[in-house]
């Protein structure tokens, strides 16, 4: 009884708190209309921006970026280390622009990148972090040039995870040289989150046959420990493992262990993470290295082959071509 009584006040209480007069909620992020114009002005680059929204369905924002866009979070601003940027130089937009399609939508279907891409990309320069304020505005105390007190001295920035935009940010350093590797990193990072997402969705596979090439068990069924001996037979590497290449920044670790309870020892948190694996380290190193590196050790080298045929085979994804970019793909076919 006390409780209906309560239900109903509460229901009550529901309805007394919205009038007749008033808009319904509407939720936030990626359903939210978009408050830029769009397209952002009228040069060439905004008829090619135009054209990706059409085919993937996602808008490149170049300009008229808050801070109030760049840190939005589900209950409001927050505390702490919070994002700021730069907005693009206007001779440097197209640059953005062309990244964007050469080096991203150029190795994904619409589909796989409506899957996992947000509505919104922002192209911004000298994405950083900084301190903040009671009221998250930025404070730039710290900072001799008045932008802010940097903690990424990297030449291309890639945020994957805001609240609604996903963000690429280039230094004017980076700009200015065309760093390589840091449009390799920024390449792999974006397109990395669409394969995984793809994979988690189901549209991606995990491929039991080649899986089932890997030694996983004893015997009985139980979990074998990797060895750090190279002499031994339960050598990560002798039994299919390679090293680890971390999401984060694609950096390599030797992994130690494959047992679900000592994942603090850069084992694989789940097991089909052996599969992302050897997606990350096609894509970030490239075969040469790969081949180098793992020479003594065929296994590792068969289960590379096989995964990035099975990528390009079935899913029309270039593990290596992404790793060579596109003017190392372009090279290839003249």
């Amino acid at each position: 009884m006390k409780k209906t009584i309560l239900y109903t006040l509460f229901g009550l209480l529901a309805l007394s708190s919205c009038t007749k007069d008033e808009e319904p909620i509407q939720p936030s992020g990626n359903y939210s209309v978009l408050r830029f114009d769009f397209p952002q002005g009228n040069h060439p680059y905004d008829d090619d921006i135009v054209k990706i929204k059409e085919i993937y369905d996602t808008y490149l924002i170049y300009k008229d970026i808050t801070p109030q866009d760049l840190n939005r979070q589900w209950q409001g601003l927050g505390t702490g280390s919070l994002k700021a940027c730069d907005p693009v130089d206007e001779e440097n937009v197209a640059f953005y622009v062309d990244f964007m399609k050469d080096h991203v939508f150029s190795y994904m279907t619409p589909e796989a990148v409506r899957k996992a891409m947000p509505v919104k990309i922002y192209l911004v320069q000298n994405l950083r972090d900084v301190a903040a304020d009671s009221d998250g505005s930025e404070d730039n105390s710290s900072s001799s040039s008045g932008t802010g007190s940097a903690t990424d001295n990297s030449p291309v920035t890639v945020k994957t995870d805001g609240f609604d935009y996903w963000a690429l940010s280039f230094t004017p350093e980076g700009l200015a040289n065309r760093d390589e590797a840091g449009m390799r990193f920024a390449r792999c990072k974006f397109l990395y989150v669409i394969i995984k997402a793809c994979y988690l969705d189901g549209i991606i596979e995990e491929p039991l046959d080649i899986r089932n090439k890997i030694t996983w068990y004893n015997t009985d069924g139980t979990y074998k420990a990797l060895e750090s001996d190279p002499r031994s037979p339960n050598y990560s590497w002798e039994r299919g493992f390679p090293d680890r290449v971390v999401e984060k920044d694609f950096k390599e670790y030797f992994n130690h262990y494959i047992t679900q309870w000592m994942r603090e020892f850069n084992a694989y948190s789940v097991e089909y993470d052996w599969f992302l694996n050897y997606c990350r380290m096609a894509m970030f190193y490239g075969r040469d290295y790969i081949e180098k590196k793992y020479e003594e050790y065929p296994l590792v080298i068969d289960i590379y082959n096989d995964i990035v045929t099975l990528m390009q085979d079935r899913y029309g994804i270039d593990l290596e071509g992404i790793y060579q970019g596109p003017q190392g793909r372009t090279s290839e076919t003249e």
